[in-house]
C-alpha cells in the first residue's frame, strides 16, 4: 500500500504587524506532533533568508547615513586641505622663481616641487598644478617617461594586437575580450566533454538526470506560486481603481521576485495575500517541501555571496571599511580619527607654508628635504 505524503501548513504570526515586511514564513507543529527534519530545515532557511535580507537593508541604510555624515563633516576639511596644499605649491614655485638660491638648492627645490605636483595631480584637477608638471619636468624625466610609455605601448600591442592610441582602440579591446571569453568557454566545454567521456559512468548519468529532473520540478514549484499570485492579483481584472492601483504595485513585486527566482519573497507575498483574506494557502506535501528547501538553500547562498561582494568589493566598501565597525555599525571613533588626520594635515601644510616666509626658513626647509626621504 503506498505511503501517504505528509502535509505541512504554513502560517503567519498570530498578529501580523502593519508593515508587510514583518510577515515571516514559518511552519507550526500540528497539535502535539513535533516538526520533522525537513520542516525544521525549512524554518531555518526562511529565518536565515529573512535575516540576510534585513541585514543587507540595514547595512545599506547605515552606509547612506554615514555617507551623509562624512560629506557634512569631512568634505569641508578636505576642501580646506586642498586649498592649503595649492597655497603651499604656489609658495614653493614663488620661492624657486624669486628667492636668490644656489644652483644646487634650486635643483633640490625643483625636484621637490615636481614630486608635490605629481601627488596633487592624482587627487585634483587644477591648471596650475598641471603647469608645474610641465615647468619642472627635466629632459631626463621627459626621456624616461617617453621611453616608459613607448615600452608599455609596444608590450600592449604585442599582447593585444593593436595600439592603445588607435582611434578605435575601445572597440578593438571589446572585440578582443569577447573572443577571449568565447575561447575560454569553448576550451572549458571541450575539456569537460573529454573528462566526461573518460570518467562518466552509468551512475553519473543517472545522477545528472535526477538532478536535471529535480531542477525542473523546483522551477515548476516557483512558477506555480507565481501563477497563482498573478491570477489573483492581476490588475486588469479589478474594476475598483483604488484596488487596481494596489494590485499593480503588488504585481510588480511578484514579477520581480519571480524573475530573481526569489522563492522566499513569492511565498511571503502569497502569505501576505492570504492574510488579507484574498486567497488561501494550499498545504505543502513533504516532497514539495524538500524541493522548496533546495531552492531556498540556493537562494540563501546567493544572498550571502551578494552581502560579501557588497561589503568587500562594491563602491560602498571603502565607506564600510573606513567608518563602520566589524558589525557594520557607524563608528564615531573612526570618524574622529579621520577628522584629526585631516586637521593635522591642514595645520602641517599651513606651518610649512609659513616656514617659507623668509630665506632662513627656506634654507632650513631645504636641509630637511635633503635629510629626509621626501625626494
Amino acid at each position: 500500500m503506498p505511503r501517504k505524503s505528509k502535509t505541512t501548513k504554513l502560517y503567519a504570526p498570530d498578529e501580523p504587524p502593519s508593515d508587510s515586511r514583518e510577515i515571516v514564513l514559518s511552519i507550526q507543529p500540528d497539535g502535539d506532533k513535533s516538526l520533522n527534519a525537513t520542516q525544521r530545515e525549512f524554518n531555518r532557511l526562511v529565518q536565515a533568508i529573512e535575516q540576510n535580507k534585513r541585514e543587507m537593508a540595514r547595512v545599506k541604510a547605515v552606509v547612506q547615513k554615514t555617507r551623509e555624515k562624512v560629506q557634512k563633516e569631512l568634505l569641508p576639511l578636505l576642501n580646506e586641505l586642498k586649498e592649503k596644499q595649492l597655497s603651499w605649491v604656489h609658495r614653493l614655485d614663488e620661492v624657486h622663481d624669486t628667492m636668490p638660491l644656489t644652483k644646487e638648492q634650486k635643483k633640490t627645490l625643483a625636484a621637490f616641487i615636481l614630486s608635490q605636483a605629481e601627488s596633487l595631480s592624482e587627487i585634483l584637477e587644477d591648471e596650475f598644478v598641471d603647469s608645474l608638471l610641465e615647468k619642472y619636468e627635466t629632459e631626463e624625466d621627459i626621456a624616461f617617461r617617453t621611453q616608459r610609455e613607448q615600452w608599455a605601448s609596444k608590450l600592449f600591442e604585442e599582447m593585444f594586437g593593436f595600439s592603445p592610441q588607435d582611434v578605435d582602440a575601445e572597440e578593438k579591446a571589446n572585440l578582443f575580450f569577447e573572443k577571449m571569453r568565447e575561447r575560454m568557454e569553448r576550451d572549458a566545454r571541450d575539456e569537460g566533454e573529454v573528462s566526461q567521456r573518460k570518467n562518466h559512468s552509468k551512475k553519473d548519468t543517472a545522477r545528472e538526470q535526477r538532478m536535471k529532473e529535480e531542477a525542473q520540478m523546483e522551477a515548476k514549484d516557483v512558477r506555480s506560486i507565481y501563477t497563482s499570485l498573478a491570477k489573483a492579483l492581476h490588475p486588469d481584472l479589478e474594476p475598483d481603481p483604488r484596488v487596481r492601483e494596489q494590485k499593480t504595485e503588488l504585481m510588480k513585486k511578484v514579477t520581480q521576485a519571480y524573475e530573481q527566482n526569489d522563492l522566499y519573497e513569492l511565498m511571503r507575498l502569497q502569505l501576505e495575500h492570504n492574510a488579507q483574506g484574498l486567497d488561501s494557502m494550499a498545504s505543502v506535501v513533504e516532497e514539495q517541501l524538500k524541493r522548496y528547501c533546495s531552492v531556498l538553500r540556493k537562494q540563501l547562498n546567493q544572498l550571502q555571496t551578494e552581502f560579501w561582494v557588497y561589503t568587500q568589493q562594491s563602491e560602498d566598501a571603502t565607506i564600510i571599511k573606513d567608518f563602520l565597525t566589524y558589525k557594520y555599525d557607524f563608528s564615531p571613533a573612526k570618524l574622529r580619527t579621520h577628522k584629526k588626520r585631516l586637521t593635522d594635515d591642514i595645520n602641517r601644510t599651513q606651518m610649512q607654508t609659513e616656514m617659507l616666509a623668509n630665506k632662513e626658513g627656506v634654507i632650513y626647509f631645504l636641509k630637511m628635504i635633503k635629510q629626509s626621504s621626501w625626494l
